[in-house]
C-alpha cells in the first residue's frame, strides 16, 4: 500500500487562490508589481523566477504569514484578513524553505505537531507516522534523534512526510527537493503528482519537469 493510499484518501473541500493586483517592496526592493493570478482548484502550479524574485515571499503571503502592500490575496473569493487567517490556514499546508525545526527529540517535535488544534483531530497515531517515513526514506530510528542532528534533506522529508497526512486542500511547497538526492526527489515528486489537492510549488530543481505541472512565470 502506498503512501497516498493512506493519506490521500478524502475528499477536500474546493479550494481556488487568486492573487489580485499585489503590490510589494522589501528592503527597497519592489518584488511584486500589480501581480496577478490564480490558482484553481486541484490544479499543482510550479512557480518560476530568477533567485532573490519573491517565490518565497509569495508562499508566505499566500499562507498569511505576511502581508501585501497592497492588492488582495483570496481562497474561494473570499479575502485574506486578520481575522479569518486562522481559519482559512486550517486548509493549508506550508514547507517553508528551511524546513525550520525547534530543538528537541524528533518524536517530541512529532508529539507535539499531533497535538496542534488542527491536527488533533485527524487522531494520528505514531505508528502511522512511523509507516509513512518509511515511504520517504526514513528509518524508525529518526524518531530518536534531535532534530538539530539531522541533515537538510531529512529535515525536508520529514516536514513532508507530517503534511501528506494532515489532510489539507492546498499544499504550498518551497524548495522542498532541493536538498534531496533524485531517489528521494522522485518520492516527493510522485507524491505531489498523485496528492488530491491544489499544489504550489517554487523549485529550481530541474526534476519537476518530469511530472505534469502548470508553469507560472514571475518577471518573466
Amino acid at each position: 500500500m502506498r503512501f497516498w493510499e493512506l493519506t490521500c484518501n478524502f475528499t477536500p473541500e474546493s479550494m481556488d487562490i487568486e492573487l489580485r493586483n499585489i503590490n510589494l517592496t522589501l528592503q527597497e526592493q519592489k518584488l511584486f508589481d500589480q501581480l496577478s493570478l490564480k490558482v484553481h482548484n486541484g490544479e499543482k502550479v510550479w512557480i518560476q523566477a530568477p533567485s532573490g524574485s519573491g517565490k518565497s515571499t509569495l508562499l508566505r503571503m499566500i499562507f498569511g504569514f505576511m502581508q501585501p502592500d497592497e492588492g488582495t490575496i483570496l481562497f474561494n473569493g473570499e479575502a485574506l484578513h486578520n481575522g479569518n487567517v486562522d481559519s482559512l490556514r486550517a486548509s493549508v499546508g506550508y514547507i517553508a524553505q528551511s524546513a525550520p525545526m525547534p530543538l528537541m527529540p524528533v518524536h517530541r517535535f512529532v508529539e507535539e505537531w499531533m497535538q496542534f488544534d488542527g491536527n488533533r483531530k485527524l487522531q494520528l497515531s505514531m505508528d502511522a507516522v512511523r509507516k509513512v517515513f518509511l515511504q520517504f526514506n526514513l528509518k524508525p530510528g529518526i524518531l530518536d534523534k534531535q532534530t538539530g542532528e539531522l541533515s537538510g534533506g531529512e529535515r525536508q522529508r520529514v516536514c513532508f512526510s507530517l503534511l501528506t497526512l494532515m489532510q489539507r486542500n492546498v499544499w504550498l511547497l518551497d524548495e522542498v527537493t532541493s536538498g534531496l538526492d533524485t531517489e528521494n526527489s522522485h518520492l516527493i515528486l510522485e507524491a505531489v503528482q498523485q496528492a488530491n489537492a491544489t499544489v504550489v510549488i517554487t523549485a529550481h530543481d530541474g526534476e519537476w519537469d518530469k511530472i505534469d505541472l502548470k508553469k507560472i512565470t514571475l518577471n518573466g
